[in-house]
């Protein structure tokens, strides 16, 4: 499932757009949720949601009020893995945006025939932050920036997803560990990893998640406080 959004302040633009993802999208049979956003302060508020979660972006970049560049600066604070596709009339702007995270810069009046280049884009560097893991139904793939946390209960371990699903797979936590700790996770008790970036807050001995679990931090693991200070400081 890709979950994407389309920022614009044109009504006209929006439509267009709109006829023309769906459209590419139904042909390549690909799983997707579309949200429709007028300005960046729009799609801005959505992003600070947690639970509101967007895979990529198509962004105006001239809007009244947070222009694009602005807006896609800003959600980074809040989804670092959300691509932006910048979207815009001007040529103009090209040198600007690459002091942001992007996948692309698209001409409007070439919308359509950009998109197999934009998706070819988005999904190379999906590829650089996925794990295959096996379950009941063999191996599978996921994708880390969707993980919470993995807890571990009775002989299987329940890697908790942030849409609320959970997948077991019979892999021990230290083999979980293996796969994900390049992709900033962290060991903190004898039956969780915990992904740094789904941390809320850090309180009283523990985290408390982007799904409102708290998890303590145990004894053994106690390290892990440093290791997330260190993380958290590589992001400001």
């Amino acid at each position: 499932m890709i979950r994407i959004g389309v920022c614009d302040d044109n009504a006209l633009a929006f439509e267009r757009i709109e006829r023309d993802l769906r459209d590419f999208l139904e042909q390549n049979q690909e799983s997707y949720t579309l949200q429709m956003f007028q300005g960046g302060e729009a799609l801005l508020e959505f992003c600070k949601d947690t639970r509101s979660c967007l895979d990529l972006v198509f962004m105006d970049i001239e809007m009244p009020g947070m222009n694009g560049i602005e807006a896609a600066t800003r959600i980074h604070e809040y989804q670092p893995h959300c691509q932006i596709a910048f979207n815009t009339n001007y040529l103009a702007y090209a040198s600007d945006v690459y002091e942001t995270e992007h996948c692309y810069y698209i001409l409007k009046d070439e919308f359509a025939k950009r998109l197999p280049d934009v998706f070819r884009k988005y999904k190379e560097s999906k590829k650089r932050n996925r794990i295959y893991i096996r379950t009941k139904n063999g191996i599978e793939r996921i994708y880390v920036q969707d993980i919470l946390y993995v807890e571990r209960r009775l002989k299987k371990s329940y890697i908790c997803m942030r849409e609320g699903n959970e997948i077991a797979t019979s892999y021990p936590l230290e083999k979980m560990m293996e796969q994900l700790e390049a992709f900033g996770f962290g060991r903190c008790h004898t039956s969780y990893i915990v992904s740094f970036e789904k941390i809320r807050k850090y309180r009283d001995g523990g985290f408390e998640m982007d799904d409102e679990r708290f998890i303590n931090i145990s004894r053994k693991f106690s390290a892990i406080k440093k290791d997330f200070l260190v993380w958290a400081g590589n992001q400001i």
